[in-house]
Order: structure tokens, then sequence, then C-alpha cells
């Protein structure tokens, strides 16, 4: 398994996990479904992605909100907007 840096390594700390990159073959043979048609994905993908906006009309905001299946989710917010957004 590879070692994660930056904020994969912060999220996996806090979850306290250890993740495989996705083209790692752990991935690859996790038993899990994988699907190329969001009709197919199911309802947890409709909710899954990337959100933005502001706190109190000023503050931008942002979260990734990751489905983990079966109506589980995961998220990660960022005070500042996305990274990477500028």
């Amino acid at each position: 398994m590879e070692t994660l840096t930056g904020d994969e390594a912060r999220v996996a700390e806090v979850a306290d996990v250890e993740w495989p990159k996705p083209w790692s073959s752990d991935a690859a043979n996790d038993g899990l479904s994988t699907f190329t048609d969001p009709h197919e994905a199911g309802p947890d993908f409709l909710i899954h992605g990337e959100y933005v906006g502001k706190v109190g009309g000023e503050l931008d905001i942002a979260a990734q909100v990751i489905a983990g299946g079966d109506g589980k989710f995961e998220g990660v917010l960022y005070g500042g907007g996305m990274p990477g957004a500028g």
C-alpha cells in the first residue's frame, strides 16, 4: 500500500483509516461494484459530489460528499471554498 501525503493523509488520519490509491491493485480487487452509467449507480450517486456556497452571505465554504453506499456518506468541509478554486 502506498503512503498518502497532503490532504489525503489528513483525511485518512482524521477518519483513522488507510485508503488505497484508486489506481492500486488493492482498489481494483476490493470486491465493490463499479458503474459507468449513473442510472445504474443508485440513489447515493445523486448526493455524491461537490457543493459550494456562502455562510452568512460572506464566507465562502465548500463540501466534498463521498458516497459510501447503503445511504452512508463521508464529507470534507473547506472554509474559503474548494481547493484550487483560487
